[in-house]
């Protein structure tokens, strides 16, 4: 089965079967494990979820602390002295560079400095496992390895072989008329006892800090990590309404945000913040369609005015087409197999890594690209939407540069291979070129007659982000005092 089917088969299997009401040590267990429990059913139908396959991690290397950066984490960001304020932020783990060594972060940075309401931006360790420095003055570490410790010293409940068998196996087994074996059973009986051996620590240490901030609204992106999930949970029993920040691309292939039915969920947020009309009306959300808000992005729309004014097309009287990958070979085979069709006196090829592919990219691609006019390029310090920016052409499967590719004035091609049908809503609004071949690709981009539906009444993106969002986060507190 493809992707959309098995989809379609997961989303009726858990509503059939009744699992967002199971309970393990009196813990509505499933929607926090549905996710993991989902990508692994996949490997076992053999449809293929991620193409970032063998990428690097990457990360922010060692940090050199000065005295003053070990003064500023120990008493300037130390969270036990926070006090009182009115939001409270958690930006995502994936930051980039912002001014000399500040980082900031994608979804969150723009709206935390536009904050005129007091605020804390609570940030964790990074992908590189440390502390960053922001420019803000609002930052608190978020540090629960005390909270996570004492809870681990008492009893909790812990999930048997038989519970979980009888209460999530064997549904799975009886519906897909399949049988696991016992590697993944192991994998998950650990996941849920490691969710029910954590929990209480998290609810500990969130108890903890929103009893201490008093916020009125709570601001994350990507909620449905795990201990997001459990702060939504915490926030909610607290009548605190919390806001997600749309972070990617969803569509209707998104498990975390796709449901069958509308539904209260305790560790689901209060509210979404999407990128434009698109995301609101695509995906099958479980909570009211008045609380999905579209906004707009406000690092997208800033980035769009700073190099679409900068708009360097035809670099050398050249046309460019911008591959985008995302750990898909195909992709590869694509642009080398094009740049043998182009006329290369006329066109410039750019194969953009993904930052996960940075540091083995000969190790995944080099038995594809041997053209040496593809241009290989992977640069922390160059961002996507200068590239973007000079496209005449954008070529990817599944990524979420394709989306944002619709702001900037550039033709779009998505490969139909792999996870194309996550980007249904671009190709079916006619907003992007479905290929099949190299060759369809390559007749497309020399005739050029290909172009996309210029209908605004469906935005992907809203401009005016910052002011949208402000205006939102004020409607919101004062309907929820």
């Amino acid at each position: 089965m493809n992707v959309e089917e098995f989809f379609d088969s997961f989303l009726q299997f858990e509503d059939e079967c009744g699992m967002f009401d199971i309970s393990i040590g009196n813990v509505k267990i499933w929607h926090l494990i549905r996710r993991h429990l989902y990508y692994d059913l996949a490997d076992v139908f053999g449809v293929v979820l991620s193409s970032l396959t063998g990428a690097s991690t990457g990360g922010y290397g060692e940090i050199n602390k000065t005295w003053k950066d070990v003064l500023r984490e120990k008493v300037v960001c130390n969270q036990f002295l926070a006090h009182r304020r009115d939001v409270l932020i958690i930006p995502q783990g994936r930051k980039y560079r912002d001014k000399g060594d500040c980082y900031s972060c994608y979804i969150t940075g723009r709206l935390e400095r536009a904050m005129k309401r007091s605020h804390y931006l609570l940030d964790g360790k990074s992908v590189g496992g440390v502390y960053l420095k922001w420019r803000s003055r609002n930052i608190l570490y978020l540090k629960w390895d005390v909270f996570l410790e004492i809870n681990r010293k008492k009893k909790y409940y812990q999930a048997g072989k038989q519970e979980v068998e009888e209460k999530i196996i064997e549904p799975i087994e009886n519906f897909y008329n399949i049988r696991l074996d016992l590697k993944c059973k192991r994998k998950w009986l650990a996941l849920i006892n490691n969710i029910l051996r954590d929990r209480d620590g998290y609810i500990s240490y969130f108890d903890f800090m929103l009893k201490r901030i008093k916020p009125k609204i709570i601001i994350l992106a990507c909620a449905y990590d795990t201990y997001k999930m459990i702060l939504c949970e915490v926030a909610q029993k607290r009548n605190i309404p919390v806001i997600e920040l749309q972070h990617g691309a969803i569509g209707t292939l998104h498990i975390a945000y796709n449901f069958l039915n509308k539904r209260r969920l305790p560790n689901f947020p209060s509210y979404i913040f999407t990128f434009g009309q698109l995301d609101k009306i695509t995906p099958r959300y479980p909570i009211d369609n008045e609380r999905i808000i579209p906004v707009g992005y406000p690092e997208l729309e800033n980035n769009y005015k700073k190099y679409c004014r900068a708009n360097q097309k035809k670099v050398n009287g050249k046309k460019q087409i911008l591959f985008v990958s995302q750990g898909l070979t195909e992709i590869a085979r694509y642009a080398e197999k094009i740049t043998n069709m182009l006329d290369i006196n006329q066109y410039r090829i750019i194969f953009k890594l993904h930052p996960k592919e940075y540091g083995n990219w000969k190790q995944i691609y080099g038995k594809y690209l041997h053209n040496p006019n593809i241009e290989v390029v992977g640069d922390y310090n160059k961002t996507i939407y200068s590239y973007l920016g000079e496209a005449d052409w954008v070529i990817g499967n599944c990524s979420t540069t394709l989306y944002e590719a619709t702001m900037f004035n550039t033709k779009i091609a998505i490969i139909k291979d792999a996870q194309y049908l996550n980007m249904k809503p671009l190709y079916e609004n006619g907003l992007c070129l479905l290929v099949n071949s190299p060759e369809e690709l390559a007749d497309n981009i020399i005739s050029d007659v290909f172009r996309a539906n210029t209908d605004q009444t469906v935005k992907v993106f809203e401009m005016n982000s910052i002011s949208n969002m402000l205006k939102q986060i004020d409607k919101i507190i004062e309907k929820d005092i």
